[in-house]
């Protein structure tokens, strides 16, 4: 069994001795593209045999729909398959030897991985004898009850799972179905219920509605779990916080809305996007989408989501974030297929009107803030060295966009996890489009405005080296880094937290104001220890793009770069990638130019290998170069630094892996 990170592969120990699951029937799927088929038998044994095949669904409330899933035995040999389309699979589990564990991740990158297990193949009658083992945030949350970090991922590989006992596995689903009593009774769940081996569809009733009531989240201590009744009221699980309060606690609150709250509404929005605009079914439209629409500062759904205008096959059912304003508005994720085969989600929010439905209503601001929790893994490559995590807040705002035809030009940020407001301003490099943080703590703007400006958007409430021996001191940047109220538990953060977000034009003058909801959880940097979410940079692209004699280090209109992602037994569970960013500064001068892939630019794969080009002065979401005249990047003279910026969106939350090189300033003469 491979435990990788990037290029990096451990030798993964599994041996789960726990109590066996069940058997019974349903959940069955297609043989065909799976590990391998059962012959069908002849006759129907009255003796029970032990199971040769397993099956079961993967959800995380919506089916998760053909994707990758692996079965690895306790002799570490690992079967690969893919799920149906309504989340089921089956694996012909003759040649293995049990225990099991079982291995998905949702490729949109709305949750976290899924885990599961079966410790004991048990005996059943039947022509093709099966057992039954279902892959959910059910699953994945007993799973975290069982490992003493809370990380569930440890199944894949800590040997101390030799210890788990049948009374500590029972011990497990109890205190689950105990914290979740209320949410399983109001959704019909009977009280013997089995996360592992109840059979269930993914159709937003039943099981599936409880799954569609709860989020997860990777935290330092444990894996948390909440109710979008009120996430504020979550529960870290592990074997350690569970053997030393002997239950989780009070139950988690059952939401105020039914899981299929919003049947409806994908229904109207596929048809009215159908051929990608809006005016073709009035009526579909004006079911689904308010009109007071507003996103921000657009008004039409087209406009404010451009890659809708290809046209739209399917929309699934929307997850809930959270609910809002006591229940009449929530924060949710429309998943979405276009006609060319691309999928993706929407980030929106619906309201509840007076006739009882519920229609899209937009996040109602005024002008583009794309705000929202970050983790980052930086590596300096340089000498010394440096392998650092941070954590705060992503504060996206375009420059030189108009509110009332008065140009953004500047903005502050107040809310949970900044000391005092947060000032953002121009930036000077080519091929940048966006805001930039300053540098120093400031009430209000000076007079005459001279900020010191530092290149990036990332706001920092949490940091330290990667590795627990490790030494880091943060910069003394106050308008950056957040000495003054240091988050060392995000808890003290509240949840969906609103900014207050306020513009300025050229002169320094308000022009516009916003609420900006945090659609992600916040988070301090020590989750990056054991978070398996990591992109890694091949060798060959350090070679050449970030070492000074490498062959695309010098002035070149852009590079190509390769990586490679994290894996658990041959699963993917990188979140998707969503930004592909190379900066170059000239440390004396001050001169940089940044760049980007080209929208719609995706990477191509080989061997496990991602491979993509970035162009200088491309902005992010770009089509086009806007330097004038035309740009290079810099080359990696004396005095220069590039570094090479990857993230993607894991749970709403952006996941960055930044690695730099630094070249020192030439000697003096």
């Amino acid at each position: 069994m491979d435990y990788k990170v990037g290029r990096r592969t451990l030798p993964a120990l599994l041996s789960i001795a726990i109590l066996s699951l069940a058997a019974c029937g349903g959940g069955g799927g297609d043989d065909d593209d799976q590990s391998s088929a059962n012959p069908p038998s002849t006759s129907v044994p009255s003796t029970p045999t032990a199971a040769t095949r397993l099956t079961g669904t993967a959800a995380t409330g919506a089916a998760l729909a053909n994707v990758s899933i692996t079965l690895t035995d306790v002799n570490f040999k690992t079967l690969t398959g893919r799920t149906n389309d309504d989340g089921s699979f089956v694996f012909d589990i003759s040649g293995v030897q049990a225990p099991f564990v079982l291995v998905a991740a949702d490729p949109s990158g709305r949750s976290v991985p899924m885990v599961s297990l079966l410790t004991e193949v048990p005996a059943v009658t039947g022509p093709n004898p099966t057992a039954v083992v279902n892959l959910t945030p059910l699953t994945t949350a007993v799973a975290a009850l069982l490992v003493e970090s809370g990380d569930p991922i440890a199944l894949t590989r800590d040997p101390a799972l030799l210890n788990v006992s049948p009374g500590t596995l029972q011990g497990a689903i109890s205190a689950l179905k105990a914290v979740l009593a209320d949410i399983l009774s109001a959704n019909g769940v009977p009280a013997d219920f089995d996360p592992f081996n109840t059979p269930f569809t993914a159709d937003h009733s039943g099981v599936d509605a409880v799954i569609d009531a709860l989020s997860l989240q990777n935290t330092p201590n444990g894996l948390r779990i909440a109710s979008i009744g009120d996430p504020s009221a979550g529960r870290v699980l592990s074997q350690k916080a569970l053997s030393a309060n002997g239950s989780l606690g009070e139950k988690l609150p059952t939401p105020s809305v039914a899981a299929n709250y919003l049947a409806a509404l994908p229904v109207a929005l596929q048809s009215c996007l159908a051929d990608g605009s809006i005016g073709a079914n009035e009526a579909a439209c004006g079911t689904a989408l308010s009109s007071s629409y507003r996103f921000n500062g657009l008004a039409s759904f087209l406009d404010a989501h451009i890659e809708a205008a290809a046209g739209v096959t399917a929309v699934g059912m929307p997850k809930t974030l959270t609910l809002l304003n006591e229940g009449k508005r929530a924060l949710v994720q429309i998943p979405y297929t276009l006609a060319n085969g691309t999928t993706g989600t929407w980030t929106e929010f619906v309201v509840n009107t007076p006739n009882g439905g519920w229609q899209i209503h937009g996040n109602q601001q005024i002008y583009e803030v794309r705000l929202r929790s970050f983790l980052m893994r930086s590596q300096t490559l340089s000498a010394p060295g440096q392998f650092i995590l941070e954590a705060g807040v992503q504060i996206g705002i375009p420059y030189g966009g108009m509110i009332d035809g008065q140009e953004v030009t500047f903005a502050s940020v107040s809310g949970p996890g900044i000391a005092g407001k947060a000032w953002l301003a121009p930036r000077t490099a080519n091929g940048a489009s966006s805001l930039a943080l300053v540098m120093d703590s400031i009430d209000e703007l000076p007079n005459p405005i001279q900020l010191r400006v530092f290149d990036t958007a990332l706001y920092r409430w949490s940091w330290m080296p990667f590795f627990e021996d490790g030494a880091y001191t943060a910069p003394r940047l106050p308008g950056i880094y957040n000495r003054v109220s240091r988050v060392y538990d995000a808890a003290t953060i509240p949840p969906y937290s609103a900014y207050t977000v306020t513009f300025f034009n050229i002169e320094g003058v308000k022009i516009g104001e916003n609420q900006v909801i945090n659609p992600a959880l916040p988070m301090t940097a020590d989750v990056g220890r054991t978070l398996n979410a990591w992109r890694e940079l091949t060798d060959e692209t350090v070679a050449s793009v970030l070492t000074p004699s490498g062959s695309q280090a010098g002035d070149v209109p852009s590079v190509k770069l390769s990586w490679t992602e994290t894996s658990i037994n041959g699963v993917n569970v990188t979140p998707p990638l969503a930004t592909t960013q190379v900066k170059s500064t000239d440390q004396m001068t001050g001169a940089m130019v940044h760049g980007n892939r080209l929208r719609g630019d995706m990477p191509t794969v080989a061997n496990d290998v991602y491979s993509l080009s970035v162009t200088a002065g491309v902005p992010q979401n770009g089509t086009v170069s806007i330097c004038d005249p035309a740009c290079s990047f810099l080359a990696l003279n004396p005095g220069t630094s590039r570094s090479v910026e990857l993230s993607g969106l894991l749970n709403e939350a952006s996941i960055y892996d930044i690695f730099s090189f630094y070249t020192p300033f030439p000697s003096a003469p």
